[in-house]
């Protein structure tokens, strides 16, 4: 079976020389680039078309490759073999043959990938002949005989059958979810850990474990382990148990061990347990001496005299003693600590205590603390306090929170000031005003005395140049050329910037004049086409201006305005045929109106660019005809290009232009 290679970046070349109508190899110029990665090997092929679009193509199919050299099929798929030139385009394609077996592939039932006899279907009702199913997975299964043969690991004369009795009626046999072997009627296999409900077994054999339900019959045999329930009959043979066992009784009644082995009777003496009878098993009106009481309570209803030894340590508490019991205090020993547990509180009261005895140690709270005392306190009782007052610095005091008298008082030794808001000396003062002063006379050391002296006239008013104005007598001698705006300039710099008045006015005449064709030549930005130029004069034949409602750029022919457009855009239609149709207009299968540009459009029908004028005909614009006739389901593209221009040349007189621009910004930048 042949198989068929294809490439996705697969480059046309050309033919290296000339090939004949019969020959079977021929040359190219780059087999690679052709191939575009693909290899051939033998039995596959790699399809071609030599001078594709033309009167002379030609499908050939490629069987083998040795660098440039291509060995062919001829004449492929209604093509004829055709001498072509060197320098003839090869270019690799998809044909019609694809796209037909493709269909052909999916519309057929047998005979396909390379196999004899029908395709089998995943839904469609098909018997299967010689068949192998590996692992398979198999839903409502109906077998027509009624029996499985399984061969087994080893394909020999023996096979097991599984057969099913022919039904009268549907029945259901479930297998559990589980891995386990089935159990047959004739063959001996031991079962584990099943449960038989109201089983009726026969025989002779041993149960093992554990039986529950009744057991009719007579059991031949021994019994081991444990009988729950009643046993209803008499041992055929026994006069005594294979192994004696021993009674014996614990509890509020207890009785020894004796050993009982079936023989004979035996009997127990029984006695009543330590501590198994309690008060309530006593009868009220039993008279029980108190010598037989052992840590019961006595109550004040009991006779006799109860002493020390009867009652046990700790058993007696405070709950147990009479608010109204006048217990001496000679009869407490209290060699112990009494803590404040023993104390009610309120009971101590300051006649209990003795003076000097109790220290601010080991009271709560210190009872000097300020924070202890309520309202103020005289100055006079508390010892130290000019001292202790005096030990502070003014550092240590909360921030005064309104302005401090010193009662005219000096503040002295202060430190030089170094920040805004710190007092300054006298000293720093006195500097200050020195600096100020500067050696001055004594007549104009003062802002006053300075401000007199010029309202009054005089040498010392005649010294300045006010700013209100004045006249100079003399030349006014600048340091150096300006270096701000603002700065006087001296004449030299006048001059060697602004030349002569002379050269200057030539200048500025000769830039409004260079301007002003400029202005002749690019008009500028306007919503519609302009009739004169910015100076209300006819326009010159090469003017520009931009449109901005078009935002495209347009120059004046000498009669009409043309688009200087460097865009271009693609639109792509797309029609899929019901059958038979040989020509396609108006909306495709987006909706969207066919429209083309005469000689820009390209026509594709499956995939395949068909030949214009040959295999179709593109002539006004709005509908493609001329085509074969077209089969249901046939994809029928075209795509058109809008108009592509752009300017690679430029004129002199728009050069001139350019350049009168550039020399009127270089002498606006000199100012």
């Amino acid at each position: 079976m042949t198989t068929r290679k294809y490439a996705s970046r697969s480059q046309q070349t050309t033919l290296a020389g000339g090939l004949t109508s019969s020959a079977t190899s021929t040359v190219v110029v780059s087999a690679s680039a052709l191939l575009g990665g693909i290899t051939i090997s033998a039995g596959e092929t790699y399809t071609v078309v030599i001078d594709p679009d033309t009167a002379l193509e030609e499908i050939v199919d490629v069987t083998a490759v040795s660098t440039n050299t291509l060995t062919i099929t001829r004449g492929v798929d209604g093509s004829s073999g055709v001498a072509h030139s060197a320098g003839a385009i090869v270019r690799h394609m998809a044909i019609g043959r694809d796209f037909r077996e493709a269909n052909a592939h999916i519309e057929a039932s047998s005979a396909v990938h390379g196999i004899t006899g029908s395709v089998v279907g995943t839904t469609d009702t098909q018997t299967l002949t010689n068949k192998t199913l590996t692992s398979p997975t198999i839903t409502s299964l109906t077998l027509g005989d009624g029996s499985i043969v399984f061969e087994g690991s080893t394909a020999d004369a023996y096979e097991t059958t599984l057969t099913v009795v022919d039904p009268t009626a549907d029945r259901t046999i479930s297998l559990p979810n589980a891995t386990t072997t089935l159990v047959g009627t004739d063959t001996t296999q031991t079962l584990t850990n099943k449960t038989l409900t109201s089983p009726t077994i026969i025989g002779t054999g041993a149960i093992a474990g554990t039986f529950t339900g009744n057991i009719t019959g007579n059991v031949t045999g021994n019994v081991t382990g444990n009988v729950t329930g009643n046993v209803t009959g008499n041992a055929s043979s026994a006069t005594a148990l294979a192994t004696a066992r021993t009674f014996q009784l614990t509890g509020d009644v207890e009785a020894s061990g004796v050993t009982f082995d079936g023989t004979g009777n035996v009997s127990l003496t029984t006695v009543i347990g330590t501590g198994a009878i309690v008060n309530a098993d006593i009868n009220a009106s039993a008279d029980i001496a108190a010598t037989k009481i052992a840590g019961t309570a006595v109550t004040q209803a009991d006779t006799g005299t109860v002493t020390s030894t009867m009652i046990a340590n700790g058993t007696i508490v405070n709950a147990d003693i009479n608010t109204n019991a006048a217990i001496a205090y000679s009869k407490l020993s209290l060699g112990g600590t009494i803590t404040s547990a023993d104390l009610v509180d309120g009971t101590i009261v300051a006649s209990d205590i003795a003076d000097g005895t109790i220290t601010a140690a080991k009271m709560v709270s210190d009872p000097y603390a300020r924070a202890n005392h309520a309202g103020s306190q005289a100055a006079s009782t508390i010892s130290d306090l000019a001292s202790t007052v005096k030990a502070y610095t003014l550092d240590e005091f909360a921030d005064p929170v309104a302005a401090v008298s010193m009662n005219s008082q000096k503040i002295t030794t202060l430190a030089t000031p170094t920040d805004n808001a710190d007092a300054a000396t006298k000293l720093y003062v006195d500097t200050k005003v020195a600096d100020l002063v500067n050696s001055a006379p004594s007549t104009l050391n003062t802002l006053g005395e300075i401000a007199t002296a010029i309202q009054a006239g005089g040498t010392v008013y005649d010294s300045f140049v006010l700013k209100s104005g004045s006249t100079m007598t003399g030349a006014l001698t600048l340091s150096g050329a300006p270096t701000v705006d603002l700065h006087a300039a001296t004449k030299a710099y006048v001059d060697n910037v602004a030349g002569s008045a002379t050269a200057a006015a030539a200048s500025a005449a000769a830039a409004a004049t260079t301007y002003d064709n400029f202005d002749d030549r690019y008009l500028g930005a306007k919503s519609s086409a302009p009739s004169v130029d910015n100076d209300g004069n006819a326009l010159l034949t090469g003017a520009l201006y931009w449109n901005t409602t078009t935002n495209l750029m347009f120059v004046w022919s000498g009669s009409s305005w043309g688009s200087i457009s460097s865009s271009a855009e693609i639109y792509r239609y797309r029609f899929t045929a019901s059958g038979g149709e040989t020509s396609v207009s108006g909306a495709d299968a987006n909706g969207a109106t066919l429209s083309y540009l005469v000689g820009k459009e390209q026509v594709y029908l499956n995939g395949v660019l068909l030949a214009r004028t040959s295999d179709y005909t593109a002539s006004n614009g709005t509908s493609i005809s001329s085509l074969a006739a077209l089969t249901a389901g046939d994809i029928l593209e075209i795509i058109t290009f809008t108009s592509f221009e752009v300017a690679n040349a430029v004129t002199q007189i728009n050069y001139d232009l350019g350049q009168e621009a550039q020399n009127i910004m270089s002498i606006m930048g000199a100012y």
